[in-house]
């Protein structure tokens, strides 16, 4: 083709160009481009922002038929200009970050570049950011980890003071001296299945606190969990299923008063004093999130939750972590053995396109926080919208799960996550919704089911006490920033008219 255009005069090329466009624009299904600041949908011209996005059909995002995504909660699909920013590293820019020459420095400063930015976005220093590969790695470490360096600094301080063999002392002292965990009822499996396996192998003795019918845990049952063995409290930011956001300032404020009445809390104590650590897997990109404004020791990050890829996440460590050159606040077992990447706590050449793509997602979030405030109050009123138009239509009863559904931050501060909507069907169950809906909306049920397919009510919703009728209809809506007000009309309506069927059909 490109022979036979070159035979042409450059008018009739150029004409013939008018044409193919013209056949083409048909194809971007009413979206176009028109420069950084403005986009084109349906006839109109509307004004882009950092955060607030079209939806972006034509990059390959969402197909023309796809259904309407309502599980951001679940996953979130990678934004443009973060992939952009990764592919580079692994076309040209594909060095090993350990290696002195040329290739491998130029990877490595792109990978600190990368760790910096995670690290602003939380309100953290660089070197306190280690990466991973999502946040149940992060979870892991931070579980395993501590246990294990709070076991050895028992066993330390038992054979060095009360004159105790190495290999007496877990026989002897189990009970008085295994470590001790407070966590609560709400939490991630990647909390939950390692405490239970620790605590299976008789490694830690673990607390577990309920929460309040609203899914927010108490202070004071926090407070009244701990021991004098405890190390950590781990307590997640927003809850992964109704979206409660814990007072996750009052709880460590409240910890470490309490430490601070025993004389050997300290960093002299038996234990390096209690560490708070939260899974913020779900707040990160949502809400904001400040290390310094929580109070907390630990955090854990997960890229897709956040517009970056699978497969990559962060945990921070505030102060670092003591690696193998003995610096560092925090002690942390070593998670992976091998060479010394990540101060040697965590050994394997490291993923730099990845690293970097995580990076790009957290600076986005920094870019323009006043629009991150406008994108998160705009996520707000369409659950709220979602919400009115369910109860509206649905000739049944919906409970809602969660904290009330706020318009803004109260205080400074989201009672629960703006993007999130948790509600009960009364009568009915999720699943059968969902699979009605399955052209229409994608969205996640509240109760999970079994290979038996006999619905079972979440752990989370059964700690809430919700009642069964409604947990067994529960559906999680998550919204992002892709998400427009004419899907949600349109998922309300699919929704009311199934739920409207399998109603009356019950009757």
């Amino acid at each position: 083709v490109k022979q036979k255009m070159g035979c042409l005069s450059s008018t009739t090329r150029r004409g013939f160009y008018v044409i193919a466009l013209s056949l083409l624009l048909p194809c971007a299904q009413g979206f176009i481009v028109r420069g950084i600041g403005t986009y084109r949908v349906n006839g109109f011209d509307k004004k882009r922002t950092s955060m607030s996005i079209p939806r972006a059909r034509m990059s390959g995002m969402f197909g023309n038929d796809d259904p309407i995504y309502l599980d951001y909660g679940g996953t979130s699909p990678v934004d443009p200009s973060v992939f952009d920013c990764m592919k580079e590293f692994y076309l040209n820019n594909w060095g090993n970050p350990s290696s002195s020459h040329v290739y491998g420095q130029r990877a490595k400063k792109s990978f600190e570049q990368a760790r910096k930015d995670v690290a602003e976005s939380i309100g953290g220093a660089p070197h306190e950011i280690f990466f991973t590969s999502g946040g149940t790695e992060s979870n892991n470490w931070v579980l395993k980890g501590a246990v294990s360096m709070a076991r050895k600094r028992l066993q330390d301080h038992f054979t060095n003071n009360m004159g105790g063999s190495a290999l007496s002392w877990s026989t002897m002292y189990v009970d008085q001296l295994r470590p001790h965990i407070v966590t609560t009822a709400i939490e991630h499996p990647a909390i939950l299945e390692p405490l239970k396996w620790l605590q299976n192998e008789q490694q830690c003795d673990v607390t577990i606190v309920e929460p309040r019918k609203d899914g927010i845990i108490n202070v004071q049952d926090v407070i009244d969990a701990l021991r004098t063995q405890t190390v950590l409290v781990s307590i997640m930011h927003a809850n992964n299923e109704v979206g409660a956001v814990q007072p996750l300032r009052e709880i460590s404020d409240a910890v470490r008063a309490w430490a601070d009445e025993f004389g050997e809390r300290g960093k002299q104590g038996l234990t390096d004093g209690i560490l708070i650590h939260t899974d913020a897997c779900q707040s990160v990109g949502k809400i904001p999130v400040d290390v310094n404004m929580l109070g907390v020791d630990l955090l854990s990050i997960a890229g897709h939750k956040l517009y970056a890829p699978k497969g990559i996440g962060a945990l921070y460590v505030r102060g670092g972590a003591k690696g193998l050159d003995g610096d560092g606040d925090i002690r942390l077992q070593r998670f992976m053995h091998g060479g010394g990447q990540e101060l040697g706590l965590r050994a394997g050449t490291e993923n730099v396109g990845l690293a970097v793509a995580l990076g790009k997602a957290c600076k986005l979030l920094c870019n323009d926080k006043q629009e991150a405030t406008k994108e998160q109050m705009r996520q707000a009123s369409l659950i709220r919208s979602l919400h009115i138009q369910l109860q509206a239509k649905f000739v049944g009863q919906i409970h809602l799960n969660g904290p009330e559904l706020p318009a803004a931050p109260v205080n400074g501060d989201w009672p629960r996550l703006p993007n999130t909507l948790s509600v009960g069907f009364r009568g009915l169950k999720a699943q059968e919704i969902l699979a009605k809906v399955q052209d229409v909306v994608s969205a996640s049920a509240g109760a999970a089911c079994h290979s038996s397919n006999i619905p079972k009510i979440s752990s989370v919703l059964a700690a809430m006490d919700v009642p069964e009728d409604a947990a067994l209809g529960t559906i999680r809506f998550t919204v992002g920033r892709y998400t427009t007000e004419e899907e949600i009309n349109r998922a309300a309506e699919a929704i009311a008219n199934a739920a409207n069927e399998l109603f009356k059909a019950s009757m």
